[in-house]
């Protein structure tokens, strides 16, 4: 049966509220810029920088700072109060996160608001869902003010937020519901960064030591298997440079997708979030068209870690590439799964800062590249070690995407338990499960509630 809503389109029993009426108080933290070189024995204090996008509070990462006896006292933070960022780029205002007590005083600095909970009218874990749900929604990027590059909402303004609430016990549920999500999220994002942990090791030892145990040999990489061949790149296949970079800023699905360095991330995977197109013309923008199982080397970057990241082309459809990538056509003599883990290996071990002198923008061009030396294994023995680590990346790509998942359930139902649109004693979670492809164990949170 629907709820009955007021005018606003919240449900009638949900009561309006100013914040400030909604909760005890409200206040700034300690105005002083926390020194990079840390006092040893100054108070803990959190800043913007200790709130993650996701609203979490990074508790290893809080630095230190001079304080007064009396700031100290007066701004020592206090279990489960919430803690809103006022002040930050316009995408980050309003993250929110909760504290929670350790073995010491932490204090807290000047652009993140204190909001401390009554627990009768105000649950702080909804309250902390309902301004990051805010966040998500734009409403602080609309109502701030803006300056160069930064966006505030101070605390008068917040005092003044309109808040719609249920009943205390109906915000406990709803909190429950979105704190078991989020920590269903922590534990994929736990499990990713274990496998990826588990991934840099095994390629560090196979790149080393190979398969075979065999003795080693000493390189301009390192110690590699004896047995490895010494070879310049350029023996491994062809390298060409892609269509010009300012020409690569078309936005309209016009012509041919074209992949930029920006396209590439850190970790050797390909990100289409935002892709650009070319119109494909002479004979020598047909040549740059890419084959499934190209790689796409990232020569030249802003950064010099970014240099040398290197893509697994394995994409339907058609693709061509911008100069900042050389594109790597691997002959028959070598494994391309093999080549594209080496080569992101290479750019971990900083092989390409070693043997490359770099200017503002860090590069390393196709001459560079194809002179390089590296040393490999026979072609069976470069298969076996790509077979491993394909395993690895299946596995991490499954727990990201049952990540990805949660994620975008957690907005899903933030959306309809926050706004009212669907009471929390209603919520379908089997049905939840099937939409976003989650087992019973991955969202049995309705029995809790």
């Amino acid at each position: 049966m629907k709820e009955k809503e007021n005018i606003l389109g919240y449900p009638s029993d949900w009561k309006k509220y100013r914040l400030q009426d909604a909760v005890s108080f409200i206040d700034y933290g300690l105005s002083k810029a926390i020194p990079k070189i840390q006092p040893e024995n100054g108070v803990k204090i959190v800043s913007t920088a200790d709130i993650t996008k996701s609203g979490k509070l990074t508790y290893d990462k809080i630095r230190r700072t001079e304080a007064t006896e009396r700031q100290i006292k007066n701004l020592t933070l206090v279990d489960g109060e919430v803690l809103f960022n006022w002040r930050n780029s316009p995408e980050l205002i309003g993250k929110t996160t909760i504290f929670h007590k350790i073995d010491e005083p932490v204090i807290f600095a000047s652009f993140i608001l204190r909001i401390s909970c009554d627990e009768k009218t105000t649950h702080n874990y909804f309250l902390k869902h309902l301004l990051n749900y805010f966040r998500y929604e734009g409403t602080f990027i609309q109502l701030s003010r803006r300056a160069v590059n930064q966006a505030n909402y101070n605390r008068n303004e917040i005092y003044e937020l309109p808040i719609f609430l249920p009943d205390y016990n109906e915000q406990i549920a709803i909190a429950n519901v979105l704190n078991h999500i989020e920590e269903a999220i922590d534990n994929q994002q736990q499990l990713i960064d274990r496998t990826i942990e588990l991934k840099k090791a095994l390629m560090h030892k196979l790149f080393t030591e190979g398969i075979r145990g065999e003795p080693q040999k000493e390189t301009e990489i390192g110690l590699v298997p004896k047995s490895w061949e010494n070879l310049r790149f350029e023996e491994t296949g062809e390298v060409i440079y892609g269509i010009q970079a300012s020409v690569a800023n078309n936005i309209e699905p016009i012509g041919c997708k074209i992949l930029t360095n920006k396209n590439i991330s850190i970790d050797g995977r390909i990100n289409l979030d935002k892709i650009n197109y070319f119109e494909l013309e002479t004979k020598r923008h047909f040549q740059t068209i890419l084959q499934k199982g190209d790689l796409l080397f990232n020569w030249r970057s802003g950064s010099k870690q970014h240099v040398g990241k290197t893509a697994f082309f394995n994409l339907e459809g058609e693709y061509t590439h911008s100069s900042f990538i050389l594109r790597v056509r691997v002959n028959k003599n070598h494994n391309n799964r093999f080549l594209y883990y080496y080569l992101n290996f290479l750019r971990e071990i900083g092989y390409y800062i070693k043997v490359q002198t770099y200017s503002i923008n860090a590069k390393f061009n196709k001459s560079a590249i194809n002179a390089m030396k590296i040393a490999l294994p026979e072609k069976s023995e470069q298969e076996k070690i790509a077979d491993v680590l394909v395993g690895i990346d299946i596995k991490l790509d499954n727990t990201i995407k049952k990540k990805n998942s949660l994620e975008s359930l957690f907005k899903t139902i933030s959306h309809e338990l926050m706004t009212g649109k669907t009471r929390v004693k209603n919520v379908d979670f089997k049905q939840f499960g099937k939409e976003y492809n989650l087992s019973t164990d991955e969202l049995d949170i309705a029995a809790e509630n």
